[in-house]
């Protein structure tokens, strides 16, 4: 998911992983990832990711967005956690 968002971000696409990427580029830059910035789209990122899934998933998109969430964060920890054992 986070691939597939930076890749995104690279080729200029605005879509959801990309603005769920947005959400926690510190972080992601910090653990070393290269994720471009998009100075447009970072304000606010989590707002308007969860207006793209209102318009996709109108039903579901709280579900969805925290469901992107809660897996985005997971990531992150298992990042750093894999950083810190790596420094070891």
């Amino acid at each position: 998911m986070v691939k597939r968002g930076i890749n995104d971000l690279e080729c200029n696409r605005i879509s959801a992983h990309a603005l769920l990427v947005l959400c926690a580029i510190t972080r992601l830059r910090t653990l070393g990832l290269r994720v471009p910035k998009d100075e447009k789209l970072c304000d606010q990122a989590e707002l308007k990711l969860y207006a793209l899934l209102q318009k996709s998933h109108s039903k579901d998109a709280y579900r969805r967005y925290n469901s992107m969430r809660r897996e985005l964060c997971s990531f992150i920890r298992a990042l750093e956690h894999q950083s810190r054992s790596d420094a070891l």
